[in-house]
């Protein structure tokens, strides 16, 4: 057994202290300098590395409680996620085996810190017999492999679970420049696996296969949701990088079955009905040309069923841009001969990190709906390098891209924001930038006297009396801010969590009288109502079903962060969203709105269970919860009137380019007072 670590106190560094009392960066050198000739100083460093000072943690956390500083009472419970691995020799070796260790305790299902190196080891053998994730990063801990385990014992515990650990440890990964050089910033793969997880049928996701043929499976480490509701299948072609066994790791971790990816005279062969999931240049193939990339799209297309679909990312100067060769320029045309080609959206850049400069790019692949020749075939291609990719405008380019997956019907029945269909035809015969191909106007779909009477009814709805905000303040004192985890919240049973019903896409009925809350609600992707269930057939096909109470906290954390109070009860939650139930006796100055504004903004990043909640004194929650209603109704009819007044944009646009509508200029009040005169 070979010993490649040695064993260190845990040391955290000042930025890590800022971040375990959640306070800003400079506080705890205040703390230093004004602590300093107290009867309880700050602790001094217990060790140096170059210019940076560590500070013994258990030391750190005793004099944080025995202080009573920082803006959080669970100090001691959360230290061990803020353990710098930075001062730890062979620091990447370190953070390797830390993360095959909780990998190890989540296939295992068992704590690891009491077990001897020998019991560890057989335990990795047993989980990883070929030695394609963990063994050999356990085995490289050496003799100090029990104190690691009890470590990783500490973070999983601390960090809610085994995938809050595989967070925190993401996190240090960067910081002692372990990153893989193709990881994509978070909004990318957050994207992809929006798309990915609107084309995977819900209902199907437990028995569906992801397949990733060129990489070592990074974008499906962007989709926790499914691996932990339905444990789907993942295709992986073998790769044996330090990077690609990190993103097995976390794979197995977060739920997932691994097979290898079977081959057929030397390409990957897709199991009918697959979801291809891809990045290009990937961690198992980091040195890639345009030419390959396209090569590498080529032979995907080629390989793909007719029920397969297909997300790829990789650089815009193969996907989108003009073509630097004529060999690419040939390649990518090839790809759109074939017909599979849906949608094209060009990224903003900065998005990789590796290469800040290089911009992305996202192609969209599925045999045409309609079937029908290449020549009657339209692709929907956006350009959302200048947008602002926030949640609402991200689920907008997700709902385009499914619109383009559908038939005619479901493209003439949508109205889209960023992307617009152009001529397969026109993409193949470009070498430039397929984005900015212009494709042919088409004639108004509506009448004269419809797009004016549309025109007309959003005209008002803009123009309707604003809801305000109703407040009689009296200014006071500086207080002491209570905070609490949500977490903690739960532990003691001021407040529940419940998951979310299981529901059969057939079941989800236009119309229904009981109307369902999921995260497509949640992020305004789908308007509130738009789809419920039968009360008598949800009663008799799912006899654990649960409805919501009024002032329950609705909230989902994939594809990304949301949550809304259900004011009226009696609604069924989609999982992966949940509930959070409040026990009016137990949470004395809680209310739903305040755990709605504690999931809206916080970190957005970690387990949401360890976001802190702010508690208000218990005369005046009733005030606050109905200000922060009044607010909330004004928010959501701001929204609706920015809805509103983007679609009379478009309507007005629309209506008077094509001589639909004709626009007469509004007149001062005095022409107008003159001309009746006159």
């Amino acid at each position: 057994m070979t010993q490649a670590t040695t064993t260190r106190p845990s040391l955290v560094s000042l930025s890590d202290i800022a971040e375990l009392a959640r306070v800003q960066r400079p506080v705890p050198s205040t703390w230093r300098r004004r602590w300093a000739r107290s009867a309880t100083p700050f602790p001094g460093p217990a060790e140096r590395v170059g210019a940076r000072e560590f500070f013994d943690l258990d030391a750190v956390v005793g004099w944080l409680e025995q202080t009573n500083l920082g803006n959080t009472r669970g100090v001691r419970e959360e230290a061990a996620l803020f353990a710098s691995l930075e001062a730890q020799p062979n620091a990447t070796a370190v953070l390797d085996g830390l993360e095959a260790l909780v990998a190890l305790t989540a296939e295992s299902g068992v704590a690891l810190g009491h077990m001897d190196a020998a019991a560890l080891l057989d335990l990795a053998d047993d989980a990883d017999p070929h030695d394609s994730h963990l063994y050999r990063e356990l085995r490289s801990l050496g003799e100090d492999l029990p104190l690691w385990a009890g470590r990783a014992d500490g973070i999983v515990e601390a960090a809610f679970g085994v995938h809050g650990a595989l967070e925190v440890l993401s996190r240090h990964r960067g910081r002692v420049g372990a990153a893989s050089p193709a990881d994509l910033h978070p909004s990318a793969t957050a994207l992809a696996a929006a798309i990915a997880l609107e084309l995977a049928e819900p209902g199907e996701r437990h028995r569906a296969t992801f397949v990733d043929p060129a990489g070592a499976g990074e974008l499906l480490l962007a989709m926790p949701g499914i691996a932990e509701d339905e444990s789907p299948v993942a295709m992986l072609t073998p790769a044996e990088t330090p990077e690609a066994r990190s993103v097995r790791r976390r794979l197995v971790a977060g739920g997932w079955h691994l097979r290898a990816a079977e081959t057929d005279d030397g390409r990957v062969a897709f199991p009918d009905g697959c979801l291809i999931l891809t990045q290009l240049p990937s961690a198992s193939r980091p040195a890639m040309s345009d030419l390959d990339v396209v090569t590498a799209l080529e032979e995907i297309a080629l390989a793909m069923h007719d029920a397969d679909r297909a997300v790829v990312v990789g650089p815009a100067s193969a996907l989108a841009n003009r073509t630097r060769d004529a060999a690419t320029g040939q390649v990518r045309a090839e790809v759109l001969r074939t017909g599979k080609v849906r949608a094209i959206l060009r990224l903003p850049a900065g998005l990789w990190p590796a290469r800040s400069r290089q911009q992305l790019a996202m192609w969209v692949l599925a045999s045409p709906h309609d079937g029908g020749p290449v020549r009657d075939q339209s692709v929907a291609v956006a350009d959302i390098a200048t947008s602002a990719m926030g949640e609402a405008a991200r689920q907008d380019v997700v709902m385009d891209v499914v619109a383009a997956m559908g038939g005619s019907t479901a493209v003439r029945g949508h109205a889209f924001r960023f992307a617009r269909l152009v001529p397969t035809s026109a993409l193949v015969a470009t070498a430039g930038e397929l984005v900015s191909v212009v494709a042919p106007v088409a004639r108004p779909r509506q009448s004269p006297v419809e797009i004016a009477l549309e025109a007309q009814r959003l005209a008002a709805a803009v123009s309707a009396p604003v809801p305000g905000v109703s407040l009689d303040i009296v200014h006071g004192e500086h207080g002491g801010v209570r905070t609490a985890t949500v977490g903690q919240l739960v532990a003691s049973k001021a407040v529940r969590v419940i998951p979310g019903n299981r529901i059969d896409a057939t079941d989800l009925l236009p119309g229904a009288p009981v109307p369902v809350i999921g995260p497509e609600e949640l992020l305004r992707a789908r308007r509130p109502g738009d789809r419920g269930v039968d009360r008598l057939s949800f009663a008799s096909r799912y006899g654990s079903g649960r409805y919501t109470e009024p002032g329950d906290v609705v909230f989902c954390t994939t594809p990304a962060t949301a949550a809304q109070v259900d004011v009226e009860g009696l609604s069924v939650v989609l999982s992966p969203a949940r509930v959070l139930r409040i026990d009016p006796d137990r949470a004395r100055g809680l209310t739903p709105e305040l755990l709605v504004h504690a999931l809206r903004t916080g970190p957005g990043t970690g387990p949401w269970r360890a976001w802190p909640v702010r508690l208000v004194p218990a005369a005046q929650a009733a005030a606050l919860e109905s200000a922060l209603h009044d607010a909330e109704v004004a928010r959501d009819d701001a929204r609706q009137r920015l809805d509103a007044l983007d679609a009379l944009s478009r309507t007005l646009v629309e209506g008077v380019s094509t001589g639909a509508l004709t626009l007469n200029h509004p007149t001062e009040p005095d022409d107008h007072q003159a001309e009746q005169e006159g």
